[in-house]
């Protein structure tokens, strides 16, 4: 595991690269900012990702030619960028992702994911996204990962050893929250209406939005509903 610089980035990184970024809150921000620093050294870069919370500036316009986004979720700033035909979306099932990487239907060169400090035995934790995030580091050439001491340390099958991580930079920085939307008038009036269909003992499966916000916030009076998430 070595030090990441601002000169070494050619050292893990080469031009036509495919570079996955890591997760919902767990998307390294602060290792991903130096990226976008070092991107114009580089040519025909493809970032693939899930949802990530935070800005995307590696979705920027300024990066056209040098960096284009192929996402799988799209977020605010990933759909703008994408109706507007600076990025991709290549629609998929979440639980389809990993078996892209495994069995290299989209191939990877680089990882870049945040993770705990090492423990006394080496490992680090992908802490609150293991989701797609260590598919992505078992099958990509190179991975280089924000060391993250806020980052929590989750149990499970979300450990990846230091002697894994190719390179690395320690930075501490508070984990981007989801925030809840504000639900306005139409968002309300659809989530009563859609509360009236939903029965007791129903399964529900949520998404991630104003409407499913709606639909919940309705929900009070019920009982024994079950729930299955995604993200």
């Amino acid at each position: 595991m070595n030090r990441l610089t601002a000169k070494s980035w050619g050292d893990y990184i080469s031009n036509g690269n495919r570079i996955f970024v890591g997760s919902g809150a767990a998307c390294p921000h602060g290792l991903m900012r130096r990226f976008v620093r070092a991107a114009k050294y580089f040519e025909d870069i493809e970032i693939v990702h899930i949802m990530t919370l935070g800005k995307t500036p590696w979705c920027s316009p300024k990066l056209a030619g040098d960096v284009r986004v192929n996402a799988f979720f799209l977020g605010a700033e990933t759909r703008t960028a994408a109706n507007a035909g600076t990025a991709d979306y290549s629609p998929c099932f979440l639980s389809e992702v990993p078996l892209l990487f495994r069995e290299r239907f989209v191939p990877l060169d680089v990882a870049i994911i945040m993770a705990t400090p090492p423990d006394s035995h080496g490992f680090c934790s992908l802490g609150v996204s293991v989701d797609v995030v260590k598919a992505a580091a078992q099958s990509a050439r190179v991975v280089i990962a924000q060391i993250n001491p806020s980052m929590p340390r989750t149990l499970g099958q979300s450990f990846i050893h230091k002697d894994e991580i190719d390179a690395y930079i320690t930075i501490d920085e508070p984990l981007i929250e989801h925030q809840v939307p504000t639900l306005d008038p139409v968002s309300k009036k659809i989530g009563k209406y859609v509360s009236l269909l939903i029965e007791d003992g129903c399964t529900l499966q949520m998404g991630i939005g104003k409407i499913p916000d709606a639909v919940l916030n309705c929900l009070g009076n019920h009982s024994d509903l079950g729930i299955h998430t995604e993200m």
